[in-house]
């Protein structure tokens, strides 16, 4: 199991004895900002796994939230407020409260660390146990959100792009509000939960990332930045793009350059995921082609997913969206799909290295059919055993060809911004 990676919020000095027993303890990586300005650089350029907040922020420098202040858009006084800003931007963090003192009970819900904290007595340790217990509980459930450099090198195409797919999906609430935060920019790199890189602003009068002198600024994105970020960080650099906006593509397809050029190739392909979901759910919300103009641009992969997600939203209730994609399919270089199905392995015969698969088709209960399935191709899609579901789409190019695409199931269809919240 990876290192949890926690952090410390403390008006007094008992933080660094609190921060020191989780480090020593219990072996987490600690985050101890020394002031308010640190901390929001904290909440927004790194994830943590989980969080130990002061319920009350009266001391020193942090009087400033006491008496009122702003944090990623929220209004913030005291240690719930600040809970309150991280839940925001990291859903699936394990947040705590707490407070200290020598007499007295703690408020519901809020932890209780008994004065006087002697970080040698054992007593500090045993106040924190519980929050310990359920932090490596917590990452052992939710999973590791990185992947070592060399291992993601060694993964098949597959489950290069269905890593990534699933790393859009943890981030998706988060970098609504950390573009803006770093000045609405164009991209950043996320790399050992922590953005190292970020891309210059879209907007012209907020050049990010603004107070925030750990993200390393630059206008492209460029494989010697990707490597850099994962000598560092011992982890492949994820690479997020900025659409939260549509006015944004033109631009983002503009420093992209012809054909993706400005891109390294090893890149290439994520961006076309993560564009292919803005451009779908545009299109969901107003099926108006020229939205999906910017598709003839990005990869195969990309266009594969465009045309499902318009496919799942639109299938079924006969709307006038889907006839009139299917109609631009061919003038888009676009793939039309011909079914997606909910798959379900039956049983897996490793004598004729085939897997019987339950197929329904995407929406319903009932099955359409059962059919064989080369064993070794589920494999290399990250499917190996029985009962596990996946998705199965089938689908035609404009010039003819059949295709077919395997894709675990997971919450993928979300994408970094909906345009139907």
């Amino acid at each position: 199991m990876r290192k949890p990676k926690v952090l410390v919020v403390e008006d007094e000095t008992y933080g660094k004895e609190i921060a020191a027993s989780l480090k020593h303890d219990f072996g987490f990586s600690v985050c101890f900002p020394k002031d308010p300005d640190a901390l929001a650089e904290c909440l927004s350029t790194e994830t943590f796994d989980g969080a130990m907040i002061d319920l009350q922020l009266k001391e020193g420098p942090w009087k400033t939230v006491w008496q009122g202040k702003r944090f990623s858009g929220e209004f913030v006084k005291d240690g719930n407020g600040v809970k309150r800003v991280a839940l925001k931007l990291n859903d699936q963090l394990l947040a705590y409260t707490y407070t200290t003192a020598d007499t007295g009970k703690a408020p519901k819900g809020v932890l209780l660390i008994r004065k006087p904290i002697d970080p040698h007595s054992g007593a500090l340790k045993k106040a924190l146990q519980s929050f310990g217990d359920a932090t490596r509980e917590h990452v052992r459930a939710v999973g590791p959100l990185e992947i070592n450099y060399q291992r993601y090198n060694r993964l098949t195409f597959n489950e290069r792009i269905q890593a990534y797919k699933k790393a859009l999906s943890l981030n998706a609430n988060r970098f609504k509000q950390v573009f803006v935060d770093l000045g609405n920019v164009t991209w950043l790199l996320l790399a050992g939960k922590k953005i190292r890189f970020c891309g210059e602003s879209l907007v012209p009068d907020r050049q990010g990332p603004g107070p925030f002198r750990s993200v390393h600024r630059a206008r492209f994105l460029k494989q010697n930045i990707i490597t850099k970020a994962a000598k560092a960080s011992h982890v492949f650099p994820f690479p997020f793009w900025n659409t939260s906006n549509l006015s944004y593509l033109d631009k983002q397809f503009e420093l992209a350059g012809p054909g993706l050029s400005n891109l390294p190739a090893t890149v290439q392909e994520l961006f076309s995921i993560c564009i292919a979901y803005t451009c779908g759910e545009a299109y969901v919300e107003e099926p108006d082609s020229k939205v999906l103009e910017w598709c003839k641009q990005i990869t195969p992969e990309g266009k594969i997913h465009v045309s499902k997600l318009v496919f799942k939203r639109f299938s079924g209730d006969g709307h006038r969206g889907l006839s009139r994609f299917i109609r631009n399919t061919e003038r888009l270089t676009l793939p039309r799909i011909v079914e997606i199905y909910d798959a379900t392995v039956d049983k897996i015969d490793k004598a004729k290295s085939a897997a019987w698969v339950e197929l329904r088709k995407h929406g319903e209960d009932r099955i359409s059919m059962v059919e064989p399935f080369n064993l070794k191709l589920l494999r290399e899609h990250g499917v190996r055993y029985e009962n596990q579901t996946f998705e199965y789409a089938v689908y035609r190019w404009p010039t003819g060809g059949l295709g077919m695409n395997i894709e675990l199931s997971q919450d993928h269809d979300r994408p970094m911004f909906s345009f139907l919240d």
